[in-house]
């Protein structure tokens, strides 16, 4: 799929803003302490844009420029928008909206059979604020740096601010002053499910980050600085790597794409807002900032008279966005969903 047509089709994503939970972005504000914090799916103005022509290529009426302007309360004249400016598209509902081709003046148009690249800055984008939050299933066994074995005064419940203890893994490389590392458990697979789940690996739920700012004799002291979950006793630690939470919207490749097989917080009802793991990564061709259809198989059984049910096509019910990919799994955010999403489900790109 083209890079135009991934654009043009993210605007309906925007219904994720109104199921994740999360606050309102503060979309007037340029200073990056606001734009790490807010949510949305956002447009950096071209020359030759009009609220007009976004208005028509994101919705397929130009009509609609009043509630976009609505949407950007940063841009004091409708009639003057400027190169470089980011915008909030307002929010439609449509699942299956088709839109019209990008038409950019003054650009000329590529050879037949080449497609558009549009370059980063100006790709469309989400901003996901709890992408640090977001944990992963991998084969391979990660390292762990140490372990928390102790919290002073002896809480139950470990949360940001905290001070604890930390035993050191010899085999890994010594901790220093000021690092910050993540911290995570494994979950384990349990009960009729472990026999399916493991062979795609482990599951790594991640918990808070701490900062080191002690060592005494051959132990580490931390001080815990961000909290996404309960954090307990004999959590691991391995190093933190920041991420942006910048989700730039991604060519998606025709196709499938593996199946739904958990879901982070090991939820039985899926639904739009959950993160949920698919089992394909990056190994095979599984990008951040894909977007993805799920299917579910229609069936239909003619004669009540025989047992015979005849399978027909694939029909999509819900969409995700990938959001972190390991060598075989990725993580995925669902954005929107019609019905239930059941593990084995099906994910891909299938284009009638």
């Amino acid at each position: 799929m083209s890079a135009q047509k991934s654009c043009r089709r993210f605007v309906w994503l925007a219904v994720a803003v109104l199921v994740l939970g999360l606050p309102p972005a503060a979309a007037a504000e340029e200073s990056p302490e606001v734009i790490e914090n807010e949510t949305g799916f956002y447009y950096t103005i071209r020359k030759g844009d009009t609220l007009w022509d976004l208005s028509e290529r994101f919705s397929d009426s130009p009509w609609q420029w009043p509630a976009l302007w609505e949407e950007n309360d940063q841009i004091a004249n409708p009639h003057w928008i400027y190169p470089g400016e980011r915008i909030r598209l307002f929010r439609k509902q449509d699942l299956e909206k088709v839109f019209k081709k990008e038409e950019t003046p003054a650009v000329e148009a590529p050879a037949p059979g080449v497609e558009e690249v549009l370059p980063e800055e100006d790709r469309p984008y989400m901003m996901f604020p709890r992408i640090s939050s977001v944990g992963f299933v991998r084969k391979e066994p990660l390292v762990s740096s140490g372990v928390i074995f102790k919290v002073r005064d002896n809480h139950e419940l470990i949360s940001t601010g905290d001070i604890v203890y930390i035993e050191p893994n010899p085999k890994a490389p010594t901790m220093s002053i000021g690092e910050r590392y993540t911290l995570y458990r494994n979950r384990r697979w349990i009960g009729h499910v472990r026999k399916n789940l493991e062979k795609y690996g482990v599951q790594y739920f991640l918990t808070g980050v701490v900062e080191i700012f002690a060592k005494e004799d051959d132990i580490a002291i931390g001080r815990i600085v961000e909290t996404y979950r309960a954090i307990h006793l004999k959590d691991k630690l391995i190093p933190y790597e920041p991420r942006s939470p910048k989700i730039t919207i991604s060519d998606t490749p025709e196709g499938p794409a593996g199946r739904v097989f958990l879901a982070e917080e090991h939820q039985e009802l899926i639904g739009a807002g959950h993160i949920v793991f698919i089992d394909q990564g990056a190994n095979d061709g599984i990008r951040r900032g894909q977007i993805y259809k799920i299917y579910y198989q229609e069936s239909d059984q003619r004669d009540p008279s025989t047992a015979k049910v005849r399978t027909l096509a694939s029909i999509p019910f819900a969409e995700l966005i990938v959001l972190h990919t390991e060598s075989t799994t990725a993580t995925c955010l669902v954005i929107n969903s019609r019905r239930q999403i059941e593990t084995g489900a099906l994910v891909g790109n299938f284009v009638k």
